[in-house]
């Protein structure tokens, strides 16, 4: 997997200022309303794609021969057809991401629930190493410098076979070997489910609500390493 990209309002905000972008765990990128335009997918696409993925298959010794899958939307089909002669550009039918998407397929699910402990983590270890500290302080000054790092932290722990799993519907003859996947913890997912999650940060947060939170989260964790140990799985790292 590449880096993931990171599209903020802003270029220098202050968690941040003066430092060097370039070694960040995301591919930095910026405009005022934080919108994916043209002009930053094909950045990402020259800036990001096409050098990490001519390292990865350097160090493969493998021809720069890949395809790009991508959502059907509107002004990239025109702006990527033929930007790299190595380079195969496929976009998904419309009205078929949520359905056949790989990254819809457990990626990116994972990652949030990964991304979450641990931005509810950093904020358990700031109470913990400091009793007096106030929650919705701690809460409100989390920066974007701690955004990445939790970011960091979820992107290493996804697994090679939660990548792998994420292919099943799409592309069923390249899933092979997939012995944890991560993607079944969430069958009883529903949509009014995440609709609430929504909601609930329009609404703005009381102390106890934060403690709540974390105290949740942290029940949560628990009860999933409990299952995966009685299951026999583990967790790995990302290659």
């Amino acid at each position: 997997m590449i880096k993931p990209g990171l599209l903020y309002r802003s270029a220098n905000p202050r968690g941040l200022k003066g430092k060097n972008k370039n070694p960040l765990p995301v591919f930095w990128q910026s405009n005022k309303k934080a919108w994916l335009t043209v002009q930053a997918f094909l950045d990402w696409f020259q800036k990001c794609f096409i050098p990490e993925v001519e390292k990865y298959l350097a160090y493969k010794n493998m021809e720069f021969k890949v395809p790009l899958l991508i959502d059907n939307a509107q002004g990239q089909a025109e702006c990527l057809q033929f930007r790299h002669p190595g380079v195969e550009v496929v976009f998904l039918p419309s009205n078929t991401t949520a359905v056949i998407q790989p990254l819809d397929q457990g990626v990116i699910r994972t990652f949030k629930v990964y991304y979450t402990r641990c931005s509810f983590g950093h904020i358990r270890s700031a109470m913990d190493a400091d009793p007096d500290l106030d929650v919705s302080k701690c809460w409100k000054e989390n920066s974007i410098a701690h955004c990445l790092t939790s970011i960091s932290e979820a992107f290493n722990e996804l697994e090679p076979d939660t990548e792998n799993a994420c292919w099943k519907t799409l592309w069923p003859e390249c899933v092979n070997n997939v012995h944890n996947k991560r993607g079944e913890g969430f069958v009883d997912l529903v949509a009014e489910d995440v609709e609430e999650l929504i909601d609930g940060h329009g609404k703005k947060l009381t102390e106890e609500d934060l403690e709540e939170l974390v105290k949740s989260a942290e029940e949560d964790e628990e009860e999933d390493i409990m299952e995966l140990q009685q299951e026999g799985l583990g967790f790995g790292k990302f290659c």
